[in-house]
């Protein structure tokens, strides 16, 4: 029981006890000669005594129990021991540089095994483990099992049977991907524990007070920063190569801290080793101007004070010439970065913008047409947003990029990875690194969006019946969530409908535009006013549906139904993000033209909602909107992906009926013609109004 007189008594000093008193008498008063062996072992006596008494002491007030621990004296020893702990290392490191004594190097070491003993690590099973990854639904699996060699005898009996049954089903046993399992990361504090990570990497990532590693960081994080502790496959031959990782994971689930950390980790690793060359050792690709830049401040925000620098690549920079470590880019720009100075000015590139129908394109070249000159030095190659750098948009960029490489270890996330991107991607790292280990990680369900999301359908009929629904939502009297974004299809229906809303809102410039016809000074000036708070409505392309991570967005809705399923898993992805605790919502409008390509969309909501538990009344999609909905064709959903909705690109955005619009053209023609004429003088009076014409557009 504890002593309560002790306890009652926390505020004042008492005496130590007589023994212990002289035992700190006797130690403070020993001389040390440096040059005397027996005056070494009296230190060394000494300091041993020191150290059992003052853990006797922390253990002393340790034994209080915590209900009667009214001054927190626990809690305050225990930090105090460890301040001292590290104040007499030092001490002894200053002895050491001083004096030539193996003692003290067993000193030492004995101080660093007394302080693992009080902070033990708490490792899991591997039945503990498995039951981490089930709950937070992460399946880890390598794709590329290599089969043992088969006999003479056996190898003779398949060239009889060519091809039959069972040699096509052996084929699939075979590359049937082989599940795997790691120890999940339950908390940030285990990085330091179990993980090689710097003492400032690990300081930096503290200091953005994360509440807890998110789904696939669990498992991410482990398996790139220790891959031997990969447990499962018995029938798989033992791999010593570098892991390749194929990463399909929810929108807003901290992909870019998962795929962060481990490549500062191994450039620290490669740093003090020192065995490695000046120059860009990793390089990630990303699909806009506006995501690399996010991962770049992501990169210096995390490895602030290690000497790791990260550069994004822009027009007009050689990054042979590049010294920082990390290079971040759109492929476009990396692309021609990577050309020799003469072919630069004979070949054009495509923009590296994903803007859908409204994409202006030069004429795309194959690889084959395409020389780069590649960086010697780099060994990394990670693709953010992999299914959109390997759909038909940016393929030929990227794998120009690729091929010109020969990277070691290459890893690729998205929150979707469809099976031909997957088959593409485990032919080109076999190719360029044939011993690398190809694992999947899959977070959650595929192709569902994030559970915290209230998503809603709305019928409008037309388009005219969009617009009054919208403006019906801005003068809700429960009032309109911001900030929020609007998602178009194409950039002059995205100006259209800015030009409709500029007034609808109480408060003037509130409302912006963003894409990919603006300059880059206005789309970062855009930018910077939504993430600071000036702009509440921000209207754009799907130029920013893809890993923009917008802190705090609390709607989001597509004006224009998305073209694609994956479109609209990060279109509403860009709510309820994993650095905020909005819970957000998503508002998707559509007409009657809409109806025959909304089927997959309100599959992906009822699948996301069944996993949140709602039921029936709660849903937003019901079973039998579900069942009547037509199932789109494989032929029509590629129709649409590239290029949209028939005939949605020639629909106005405006309430203003026909002739009005008809007549203000036919005044503002009769105008311009007036001024001309009085520009040009009397001899040009022939000239009408009706020989100018200007479209709704270009009056607006």
């Amino acid at each position: 029981m504890a002593d309560i007189f002790r306890l009652l008594s926390r505020s004042t000093k008492l005496k130590a006890p007589t023994k212990e008193t002289h035992t700190s008498a006797f130690a403070a008063t020993v001389s040390v000669p440096t040059t005397s062996t027996t005056t070494a072992e009296a230190s060394k006596a000494s300091k041993k005594r020191k150290r059992k008494a003052a853990k006797a002491k922390a253990e002393e007030d340790a034994a209080v129990p915590a209900e009667l621990d009214f001054f927190g004296m626990a809690a305050a020893a225990a930090k105090k021991e460890k301040a001292e702990a590290g104040n007499k290392k030092r001490r002894v490191d200053n002895e050491d540089s001083e004096d030539d004594g193996s003692d003290v190097d067993v000193e030492v070491s004995s101080d660093e095994e007394e302080e693992e003993e009080e902070e033990p690590v708490v490792e899991l099973t591997e039945e503990e483990g498995k039951k981490v990854l089930r709950e937070n639904k992460l399946k880890i699996a390598q794709l590329h099992p290599l089969p043992a060699a088969p006999s003479a005898v056996e190898s003779k009996d398949k060239k009889k049977k060519k091809k039959g049954k069972k040699e096509e089903e052996e084929k699939k046993v075979q590359h049937k991907p082989v599940p795997l399992s790691i120890e999940p990361l339950v908390a940030f504090e285990d990085l330091k524990r179990k993980f090689p990570v710097g003492r400032r990497l690990f300081a930096n990532v503290m200091g953005r007070n994360f509440a807890g590693p998110t789904q696939v960081q669990m498992a991410a994080l482990p398996i790139l920063l220790a891959p031997e502790k990969l447990s499962g496959g018995e029938d798989l031959p033992k791999e010593e190569g570098p892991v390749s990782l194929l990463v399909c994971a929810p929108t807003g689930s901290g992909k870019t801290l998962a795929f962060a950390l481990p490549l500062l980790s191994q450039l620290l690793k490669e740093k003090k080793e020192g065995s490695v060359k000046v120059g860009p050792k990793a390089l990630i690709l990303a699909p806009t101007k506006e995501l690399a830049g996010q991962i770049v401040n992501e990169l210096r925000r995390f490895g602030l004070g290690t000497g790791i620098r990260a550069t994004l690549v822009k027009k007009g920079v050689d990054v042979r010439k590049v010294k920082s470590e990390i290079l971040v880019g759109t492929p476009g720009v990396v692309l021609r970065s990577l050309q020799p100075e003469g072919d630069k000015k004979k070949k054009k590139v495509v923009k590296p913008e994903t803007e859908g129908s409204d994409e202006e394109s030069d004429e795309e070249e194959t690889p084959e047409e395409i020389k780069l000159d590649g960086i010697p030095t780099l060994h990394t190659l990670i693709l953010d947003e992999a299914d959109v750098l390997l759909d038909d948009m940016f393929r030929s960029q990227t794998l120009s990029i690729w091929r010109s490489h020969t990277p070691t270890r290459v890893s690729l996330w998205s929150a979707t990875i469809p099976s031909s991107t997957e088959s593409l991607a485990k032919s080109l790292i076999l190719t360029s690194s044939p011993s690398s280990r190809i694992l999947r990680l899959t977070a959650g369900i595929q192709a569902t969006s994030l559970p915290p999301i209230t998503h809603t359908l709305t019928y409008c009929a037309t388009e005219k019946g969009k617009l009054l629904a919208l403006r019906q939502l801005l003068s809700s009297p429960t009032g309109f969530p911001t900030p929020a974004l609007i998602f178009t299809q194409t950039v002059p229906r995205a100006t259209a409908l800015h030009s409709e809303l500029l007034y609808d809102l109480p408060q003037q410039g509130r409302i912006a535009v963003l894409h990919s016809k603006l300059s880059e000074a206005k789309r970062e000036q855009v930018m910077t006013r939504f993430r600071s708070g000036e702009t509440w409505l921000l209207i754009t392309t799907d130029l920013l549906s893809r890993g923009i991570d917008f802190s705090g967005v609390k709607l989001v809705v597509n004006y224009d139904i998305p073209t694609s399923v994956a479109s609209f898993i990060h279109r509403v992805g860009r709510t309820s993000r994993s650095s905020s605790s909005t819970k957000g919502q998503s508002i998707t409008l559509y007409t009657k033209p809409d109806i025959d390509v909304l089927h997959g969309i309100a599959a992906v909501i009822s699948r996301a909602e069944d996993e949140a538990g709602k039921t029936e009344d709660e849903k937003s999609v019901k079973g039998w909107l579900l069942a009547a909905l037509p199932k789109v064709e494989k032929r029509t959903r590629k129709e649409v992906a590239k290029r949209g909705v028939k005939g949605r690109a020639e629909a106005k955005i405006t309430t203003r009926p026909g002739w009005e619009r008809k007549h203000e053209n036919r005044v503002q023609g009769a105008k311009e013609a007036s001024r001309r004429r009085k520009e040009q003088g009397e001899g040009s009076g022939e000239e009408s109004g009706e020989d100018i014409a200007f479209s709704a557009e270009e009056s607006e």
